[in-house]
């Protein structure tokens, strides 16, 4: 029996959320031991009016009860709710907190002790098993969407400035195309043709929300709209300075990557997620361990317009 208990001992030091439960019910259980009849009365957690609004101010920092009376008066139903959850997942934390010996009255103090036992809950989470392949390609299943790249395009062009040659722009994109594509100017030659445009020549890898935001969106829809073919120019395009010639290498179309390209981006967002779950969990099983007695928020009547 002797040989078997070390192994045990490991186990137990292995499985966080279990060792972080047996240290509260330990910390509790003593606590009993020396205060029997305040059992009953320190796990439960009184939520009136008067709690409610002591929280409201200390959590704003501004203590005007007359101005969060008003405020807790217009809440809706699913708004107090959550101001009472708030309320009640503080109150357990802080007196788990008092529990273990950190103890304090000052409010920020208390926020301190609650953030401690946080950190707490966090380095027990921190040691549990790391996640599996499986675990990441099912968590990148379920979030495929998250990683999906919107359609780029890679293009140069040849910009013709409607406010410099009026009724004639059109005419001289046409020529300048024909001429082009008889020279066989390549891409990286495009910016000794046309006039000077506002942005960037060359669009590398871009996608249509930023195409549409510099030379507008019915060429960005035409652009994108192409057949890439390096090494011939296409055109002319109506875009919002003037009148466009594009010569279109490539055009993606988007959508998510497969799993091996973005598997260390979905490593640390499924570790991120799992570490908040299991937090969120560790929390909620302290919070569950207090009787909550919600009293009555009573509002008052309003007095009938004279």
């Amino acid at each position: 029996m002797t040989e078997r208990r070390p192994s045990l001992i490991r186990r137990i030091l292995h499985e966080p959320l279990l060792h972080f439960a047996l240290l509260g019910a330990a910390v509790f259980a003593a606590y009993l031991a020396l205060h029997p009849t305040a059992a009953s009365d320190e796990r439960t957690i009184v939520v009136d009016r008067g709690h409610l609004l002591n929280f409201m101010q200390n959590r704003a920092k501004a203590f005007d009860r007359p101005h969060f009376a008003e405020v807790l008066d217009t809440m809706s139903p699913s708004a107090l709710d959550d101001l009472i959850k708030d309320y009640v997942r503080e109150e357990a934390m802080y007196r788990e907190a008092k529990s273990l010996k950190l103890e304090d009255r000052d409010y920020v103090a208390r926020r301190r002790l609650v953030q401690q036992l946080e950190i707490i809950t966090r380095g027990f989470v921190a040691d549990a098993k790391p996640l599996t392949d499986a675990d990441l390609a099912k968590y990148y299943a379920a979030h495929k969407r998250d990683y999906a790249e919107p359609p780029a395009i890679t293009f140069t062009h040849v910009f013709f400035d409607r406010s410099k040659h009026g009724d004639r722009t059109e005419a001289l994109a046409r020529a300048e195309l024909a001429e082009l594509n008889a020279d066989k100017v390549p891409f990286d030659r495009a910016m000794g043709h046309g006039d000077r445009p506002l942005y960037g020549v060359n669009y590398v890898g871009e996608t249509k929300q930023n195409v549409a935001g510099d030379l507008g969106q019915s060429f960005g829809d035409a652009v994108f709209g192409l057949k890439p073919e390096p090494g011939i120019w296409q055109g002319p395009f109506e875009s919002k300075y003037g009148v466009e010639l594009v010569m279109v290498t490539a055009l993606t179309e988007g959508g998510a990557p497969p799993f091996a390209e973005v598997k260390d981006r979905v490593k640390a967002d499924a570790g991120e997620a799992d570490r908040k779950a299991k937090i969120d969990a560790a929390v909620e099983s302290i919070v569950k361990s207090y009787k909550v007695d919600v009293e009555a928020v009573q509002r008052p009547e309003k007095e009938p317009k004279s």
